[in-house]
């Protein structure tokens, strides 16, 4: 049975677990309790799976990249071993960016989140392993959102790159 459950729309328990979720760009899940991600690329998707089992009451730092044909992940700066379960077609759906749930699915995320980072150029392990050790100033070429969650008060949630990518 799935450690990591969350609750669905119905309040019914789901495997699925989304971190982050932008319908027709990507979204990165922990779904029967590894890793999963699906990458859009405006005609359908592609999906990649870990094969590290995550558990309940542990932080791990992950990371995806995606060179707009297939994925690699990573697990606490270690290359995970992936299953591929290929391209299926898709329409047009799209949303905005959510974090620690999914608008279109009731997907929540049962956990906390530290920090997250989005970058619009693909990572090298070396790369992902310094930013574990030294998290971004926010002015790093090619790093377009990155939220550290430590505002202090409030609700908005501050981009702090220069992007203004700020949320609620």
């Amino acid at each position: 049975a799935d450690d990591l459950m969350s609750i669905d729309c119905g309040g019914s328990p789901s495997p699925f677990n989304s971190i982050v979720r932008n319908d027709g760009d990507y979204n990165l899940m922990i779904l029967h309790e590894k890793l999963y991600v699906e990458s859009f690329n405006g005609t359908g998707f592609y999906h990649a799976k870990g094969s590290t089992i995550l558990n309940s009451g542990s932080w791990y730092y992950l990371s995806v990249v995606w060179n707009g044909s297939s994925h690699e992940l990573y697990i606490n700066g270690n290359n995970e071993t992936i299953s591929l379960s290929g391209f299926n077609n898709l329409s047009g759906i799209t949303s905005d960016l959510f974090i620690g749930r999914s608008s279109l699915y009731c997907q929540g995320f049962e956990g906390d989140i530290s920090h997250l980072e989005i970058w619009n150029t693909s990572l090298t392990q070396q790369e992902i392993q310094n930013y574990m050790n030294c998290p971004p100033t926010g002015s790093e070429l090619g790093l377009v959102g990155y939220w550290n969650f430590e505002e202090g008060s409030g609700a908005v949630a501050l981009d702090q790159t220069s992007n203004g990518n700020n949320g609620i």
